[in-house]
């Protein structure tokens, strides 16, 4: 299972990546990375947040809660293991080689495939379930597992 720090680690790459786009002006081919790429898209992360500016730990903590489909950092600090564990497969398709378009097609399958298993009274177990057996039967477990 996926704990906050796991959040909280990933709020420091992505400040951490902010800082090295900004600084080499956003410009992809000028950046060397130290660390092996399992960094954001900064790129995408902007384009689809419309050029955030993540200047601060929190404000980075902000992005990742709504990278995870929340509105703020404190919802998604108070959220059970199994939704933590969802929130981080949607985080994960943020980073570099991933695709955050997939959580729209891959949600309308999780939501349709508990629809049919449960109708509308599920559990967040029930429902990370579904999310695990999506990826797999998908093959989606290089973009969603990457933590």
């Amino acid at each position: 299972m996926v704990d906050i720090d796991y959040f909280k680690q990933q709020a420091r790459l992505l400040l951490r990546d902010y800082k090295v786009f900004k600084y080499n002006n956003f410009e992809l081919s000028k950046i060397n990375f130290l660390y092996p790429q399992e960094h954001f898209d900064i790129r995408i992360i902007m384009i689809n947040f419309r050029e955030p500016k993540i200047d601060t730990i929190m404000k980075a903590r902000r992005y990742i809660a709504k990278m995870a489909e929340f509105d703020n950092w404190k919802r998604l600090t108070v959220l059970s293991p199994e939704r933590r564990e969802i929130c981080s497969f949607k985080l994960n398709t943020y980073k570099i080689g991933g695709d955050p378009d997939l959580i729209l097609i891959t949600k309308f399958i999780v939501h349709d495939r508990l629809r049919a298993d449960y109708g509308f009274k599920y559990t967040d177990k029930a429902e990370l379930k579904v999310w695990k057996q999506v990826i797999a039967t998908e093959n989606l477990a290089d973009i969603f597992y990457n933590y």
